[in-house]
C-alpha cells in the first residue's frame, strides 16, 4: 500500500517539477489582466463580438504559448512541456485563482448552503 502511495506521489512530483513555471505564472497574470471588465469591454468594442471568458483565456494561452515557443527558441519536442503547462495553468487558474480572487473582492461572497457574507461582514441566508 505504501509503495503505491510513494509511486503516485513520486510521479506527481515529477510532473509538477517538469512544468514550465515561469510560463504558468506569467500566463495566469496575463489571463487575469485580459479578463478584467475594462479590457473585455475594449475587446468587445474592437472586434464587435464578445467571447466567453474561457474561450478568451484559451485563445490568449495558445497565442502566448506559441510566442514563448518561438522567443525561447525551443525545439519541437519541447512543445509537449508548454502544452502540459498551459493545461495545468488553465485548470489551476479556473479552480483556484478565480475562487480566491472572488473571495478577496469586496461585496457579497457566497458560502455553502445559500448563505452569503454581506459588506458589513454578517452572514445571511438567501
Amino acid at each position: 500500500m505504501m509503495d503505491a502511495y510513494h509511486t503516485i506521489v513520486g510521479q506527481l512530483m515529477s510532473y509538477l517539477v517538469g512544468l514550465d513555471w515561469s510560463f504558468i505564472v506569467t500566463f495566469i497574470l496575463l489571463a487575469y489582466a485580459i479578463n478584467q471588465p475594462k479590457t473585455t469591454a475594449l475587446f468587445t468594442r474592437l472586434f464587435k463580438y464578445r467571447l466567453r471568458t474561457r474561450y478568451r483565456t484559451l485563445i490568449v494561452g495558445v497565442v502566448y504559448a506559441t510566442t514563448i515557443f518561438f522567443l525561447r527558441g525551443k525545439a519541437l519536442h519541447q512543445v509537449e512541456l508548454l502544452f502540459k503547462s498551459l493545461l495545468f495553468a488553465m485548470i489551476f487558474h479556473k479552480l483556484m485563482i478565480e475562487q480566491v480572487v472572488r473571495l478577496l473582492k469586496p461585496g457579497r461572497h457566497h458560502l455553502p448552503g445559500n448563505h452569503f457574507i454581506s459588506k458589513n461582514g454578517t452572514s445571511k441566508k438567501q
